[in-house]
């Protein structure tokens, strides 16, 4: 990793770790960001958590990089939960909000949600085969 680390805007269940409300910067919390903390710790756990609802809503099938598909598929093709094909909010201040309890983030035609998902699934797989869980 190159410099340091913050949350990223685009991809997850969640949503950026914080936003404007009223001109003040307030915390967000979203269902799979409980703790809006800047650590890669905590990272990790909303990656774990976002691969859980995802892996589950998709029967377990082993991951797919949309990506690489031609054509690409859009943006909505997963619409399930866990890592989403969203931006969450606008560069550079977080200005928008996205959860489950209301607006759901602005669509992301570059699949970030697919990526990560590809990205994270068979390192996970990996992690339950070698310590046989």
């Amino acid at each position: 990793m190159v410099g340091a680390f913050t949350r990223g805007r685009r991809g997850w269940g969640t949503g950026p770790q914080e936003y404007m409300n009223g001109g003040a910067v307030a915390p967000l919390i979203t269902d799979f960001q409980q703790n809006p903390a800047n650590t890669a710790i905590e990272a990790a756990a909303d990656s774990f958590l976002n691969w859980v609802y995802r892996f589950n809503g998709s029967g377990g099938a082993t991951a797919v990089d949309s990506c690489l598909l031609t054509p690409r598929p859009p943006y909505n093709q997963w619409s399930g939960l866990g890592y989403l094909n969203l931006e969450w909010s606008t560069a550079p201040a977080p200005a928008f909000i996205g959860n489950s309890q209301g607006a759901a983030g602005t669509p992301d035609p570059r699949l970030p949600g697919d990526r990560r998902y590809f990205d994270v699934d068979p390192r996970i797989r990996n992690l339950f085969t070698q310590y046989s869980w």
